[in-house]
C-alpha cells in the first residue's frame, strides 16, 4: 500500500505531507505547548503536519486543526493517528482539542484519498500534555461543561470522552485516545507504533 502513495506524494507540498520512517516526529512551536511528540516506526509512514494551526484543506467548516497526523500500514491496512500537543489540560482545553482532533481527521481523508487509501481500519488519537487537571480533583470544572446539550449525551466540554479514552470522530468514527505527558524538555514519547 505504501507503494500507492510514493507515486502520489509528489500531488502534495513536501512541507506538509511526507514519507517518513525510523522516528516520525509531531512539533508544536506556539510557545503555550511547545514540545514534540515521538514515534518510533520499523516501516515507512506518510506524516501530514499543520502549520501555525491552519488545516491542509482549505474548505472544511472546522478550520481548527490538529499539530500532525501520519498513516502507518500493516497488511494492506492504513492505520491513521492524529496528535495534538498542548500544556495544561483542563475540560475547556479538551473541548478544543476534540475539534482539532475532527479537523484533522478529516484532512486526513480527504488528502488519504488522494494517495489512494479509500478508508483508514483504525484511528488513534493521541494527546502530549504537560499537566492533567481533568482528572485532578483538586481543580474543578466549569459546571457548563459537564452539561449536555438537549437530547443530546455528549456533554459540552467532552468529559465521557476523556474518561472513557474515546474520541468521536465525524462519519461515525471513534478513534482510542492515547494520553501522554512530556517531560522537562517538552518531549513525549509514545513509543513504537
Amino acid at each position: 500500500m505504501i507503494d500507492k502513495c510514493r507515486s502520489c506524494l509528489s500531488l502534495f507540498n513536501k512541507d506538509w505531507v511526507f514519507e517518513g520512517a525510523g522516528s516520525i516526529v509531531i512539533t508544536e512551536t506556539n510557545p503555550t505547548g511547545m514540545g514534540e511528540a515521538v514515534f518510533k516506526s520499523d516501516t515507512p509512514c506518510i506524516v501530514m503536519k499543520a502549520q501555525e494551526q491552519s488545516p491542509l484543506l482549505w474548505a472544511l467548516a472546522q478550520r481548527k486543526c490538529a499539530d500532525g497526523a501520519f498513516f502507518s500500514f500493516d497488511k494492506g491496512e492504513a492505520h491513521l493517528h492524529i496528535v495534538e500537543l498542548k500544556s495544561k489540560v483542563t475540560l475547556a482545553t479538551w473541548a478544543k482539542v476534540v475539534q482539532q482532533f475532527e479537523g484533522m481527521f478529516l484532512t486526513s481523508l480527504a488528502a488519504a484519498r488522494l494517495l489512494e487509501i479509500y478508508k483508514p481500519t483504525r484511528v488513534t488519537c493521541y494527546l502530549a500534555g504537560t499537566e492533567d487537571s481533568i482528572t485532578s480533583e483538586s481543580e474543578s470544572a466549569s459546571p457548563t461543561l459537564l452539561k449536555a446539550p438537549v437530547g443530546k449525551t455528549r456533554t459540552f466540554g467532552g468529559w465521557e470522552s476523556w474518561n472513557r479514552g474515546v474520541v468521536p470522530l465525524p462519519l461515525s468514527f471513534e478513534a482510542a485516545l492515547v494520553k501522554g505527558w512530556k517531560d522537562a524538555a517538552g518531549v513525549a514519547d509514545f513509543g513504537s507504533i
